[in-house]
């Protein structure tokens, strides 16, 4: 029996379906390092043939393009268009959609940023050996085996020019994660040499660790000295121009790619060992370096024999899809406000304790309205740009995000692809 296409209305109605047939919301594909999430779409939406690498650069994709310090998010889909005639290569299409619409400005960044992918990926050719029968070792020479070493002794000019201007874009955001490691760094040194130190053995292996923190605390003080001179003028251009801050953080990128996740977890456990809770320190190196795991695997991506044509011989389109806004039914009564609240809560480990309950109850009764006009998170407003229109060749299995989605989103793509046999 025939299935009818879904509309986007369909949409607004999976979260509530998601909760009835028990759909798992915690997405299980998540990157130990850069915590960044891949988001599948049906089929019955999407191409069958895309990869995990191509999630991951969509993911990159999305990163880069944030620049407020709060309350900027991306999603991002994509389309590549092949050409029948042999005269023309093609194009790919790049949908974007944020939590507000997109300034002409930002098409022509990630344009320009395409440009110097495509310069990347055709000065990587030219290095590939031309003999077609290379052993294997010798191909991971030029096109080292996937992974999150950012860590290079050589950084191209093209290369240089795409970490100066993604880091110049994102710099507000990228400077507000800087502040906030340096604070963090500095309790955790503190809670160390009080309380961690005084019982390790001269030759504990624990040093191996702290080695690493230390390493990354001078790079990120380093930093601090250079935002101002000595007139107190900021530098922060200059200091996001130059070549010794754009490898320092290709280094730093690297210290961080190599700790495991046992590794974060006890730096988070030596970061309490005064007994005090406070913010876990590996979520603050996770978010200091993620433009830059961002940088890296595109950087990858340009030296990938197999993404070269898409790179190379194809055109780039940037569509923006315009934020889009629903109508909610909100609940009626301080029960029901009480009840939505305690679950967003549990999502998060917290609970709400009695004093919350009683202003709640306080509160609700002067409330006169059923209902609200809400916006439509990123990535579900491309997911229902997708299912409403009829394209052919269909857009590519994923949706790259620039931030974990919330519980809600989670579960309408859990919801979306459990619906559609995914």
């Amino acid at each position: 029996m025939a299935v009818a296409k879904p509309t986007a209305d369909d949409i607004n109605q999976l979260v509530a379906l998601a909760s009835r047939s028990g759909c798992n919301i915690v997405g299980g594909r998540r990157n130990a390092i850069d915590d960044m999430q891949v988001t599948f779409m049906s089929s019955d939406v999407v191409a069958k043939d895309a990869h995990d690498r191509t999630a991951k650069i969509l993911n990159a994709i999305a990163t880069i393009l944030v620049q407020r310090p709060r309350g900027g998010v991306f999603a991002v889909g994509a389309r590549i268009i092949h050409s029948q005639s042999l005269l023309q290569d093609g194009s790919v299409q790049l949908f974007l959609a944020g939590n507000d619409n997109i300034p002409d400005e930002m098409k022509r960044y990630l344009e320009d940023v395409w440009q110097i992918l495509q310069r990347m990926a055709a000065e990587n050719r030219k290095k590939l050996a031309k003999n077609p029968r290379m052993r294997r070792p010798d191909y991971f020479d030029v096109t080292p085996p996937k992974n999150n070493n950012t860590e290079m002794t050589e950084i191209s000019a093209n290369y240089l020019e795409l970490l100066k201007k993604v880091y110049i874009h994102g710099s507000k955001k990228w400077l507000q994660q800087l502040n906030k490691l340096y604070s963090a760094l500095h309790k955790f040194r503190d809670v160390i040499f009080k309380h961690v130190v005084p019982e390790l053995a001269d030759n504990d292996s624990e040093y191996e660790l702290l080695d690493d923190v230390v390493y990354i605390l001078r790079q990120v003080e380093w930093i601090n000295t250079q935002l101002e001179d000595s007139e107190g003028r900021d530098k922060t251009s200059e200091l996001l121009s130059s070549e010794q801050f754009l490898r320092r953080m290709c280094a730093v990128g690297s210290v961080v790619s190599s700790l495991s996740p046992t590794k974060f977890t006890h730096l988070d456990e030596l970061n309490e060992a005064d007994g005090q809770t406070r913010k876990s320190i590996s979520h603050r190196f996770k978010k200091f370096v993620v433009l830059q795991f961002a940088l890296a695997q595109l950087e990858r991506f340009t030296r990938s024999p197999r993404f070269y044509r898409i790179l190379t011989k194809k055109s780039v389109e940037v569509i923006c899809i315009n934020k889009s806004e629903t109508m909610v039914t909100l609940p009626s009564n301080a029960t029901g406000w009480i009840d939505i609240l305690k679950l967003t809560l549990k999502t998060s480990s917290y609970e709400m304790n009695e004093k919350s309950e009683t202003i709640i109850s306080k509160i609700i009764p002067q409330l006169k309205e059923n209902t609200s006009k809400c916006p439509v998170h990123c990535e579900c407003n491309l997911l229902q740009y997708f299912a409403s229109a009829d394209f052919k060749p269909p857009p590519i299995s994923y949706i790259g995000v620039s931030q974990l989605s919330c519980a809600a989103c989670a579960a309408v793509f859990a919801a979306w692809n459990e619906l559609h046999d995914r």
